[in-house]
């Protein structure tokens, strides 16, 4: 059984001493921060202490970005049906635009990745099994 955060809270309260709400505004302030990372990520990986990683998907940003050029061509706000609608379409183009950031932060990390490779290809030698049984390394 997992214990909320409501009484973790109270425990915390009656262990130091403090104020109940200050660790409530704590908890919210530490929430709040994680979903704003979440739905906005600066860099390719998320990492929280405690939580894990999230790392963003290439695949996924370009799907978003696909969709989004279909759905694109509606941009006054006269041609929503609603505020809420328009305010929908405005957060899906700021994500649409921080998802572009990230994908050329990713094309610079593979680009990165291919030149390790490269340079680890040029100096690693492969090792060949003695009694070669190894198809690849049979000479033809």
């Amino acid at each position: 059984m997992q214990t909320s955060h409501f009484d973790i809270y109270k425990m915390t309260s009656e262990r130091t001493g403090k104020s109940e709400q200050m660790y409530k505004d704590l908890g919210s302030f530490v929430f709040k921060e994680t979903a704003k990372a979440l739905k906005k990520p600066t860099t390719l990986i998320l990492k929280l202490k405690g939580l894990g990683s999230w790392h963003l998907r290439r695949r996924r940003m370009q799907i978003i970005l696909g969709e989004w050029d279909e759905r694109a061509k509606v941009k006054t706000r006269e041609e929503f049906n609603s505020d809420v609608t328009f305010n929908l379409y405005l957060e899906r183009h700021a994500l649409v635009k921080i998802f572009e950031d990230r994908l050329k932060d990713y094309e610079r990390y593979l680009s990165i990745k291919k030149e390790i490779r490269e340079k680890r290809y040029e100096t690693q030698t492969l090792l060949k099994p003695i009694d070669g049984s190894d198809e690849r390394f049979k000479s033809s």
